[in-house]
């Protein structure tokens, strides 16, 4: 196992749902991952263990995720911070402090996002086998 990985939950979970979980999914239909831990969804609602956060995904690929946006401003400072020494924790060179104003928050309104992969959605309506094969400007080409 990588040092970058001791001790590291989240690292784990990751690496377990990109070789282990998402490599079973019906390759025919969707399938939607919804629930994810608390920790794995840094601006998302949480109740108890769980974060309201979802990836949609077409076979193993993740085409879409989302979540219902936290809108305590003093709960999302105390996560900024928490990450932030994480980051430090980690590498002295990536705990640089966020900068962002929660003077917005709490929003007058719950807001809820998908961020939609549309390349990825390209690449299986055209049953392309990479990405590359999709999209304009592929690194090789750059």
């Amino acid at each position: 196992m990588p040092d970058s990985l001791r001790g590291d939950r989240d690292g784990l979970l990751d690496l377990g749902m990109s070789l282990c979980v998402a490599p079973r999914f019906a390759e025919d239909r969707m399938t939607f991952v919804r629930d994810f831990p608390a920790s794995q969804a840094a601006l998302a609602r949480i109740s108890g263990p769980v974060a309201a956060r979802f990836e949609a995904f077409w076979g193993g690929l993740e085409l879409a995720n989302g979540f219902h946006e936290l809108g305590e401003a003093a709960e999302q400072a105390q996560r900024f911070a928490a990450d932030a020494a994480t980051r430090c924790a980690r590498d002295s060179r990536s705990g640089t402090p966020i900068s962002v104003s929660l003077r917005r928050w709490p929003l007058a309104c719950p807001l809820r996002g998908v961020a939609l992969g549309f390349d990825r959605v390209v690449m299986v309506a055209a049953g392309a086998r990479s990405i590359d094969d999709v999209i304009a400007f592929p690194i090789e080409r750059a």
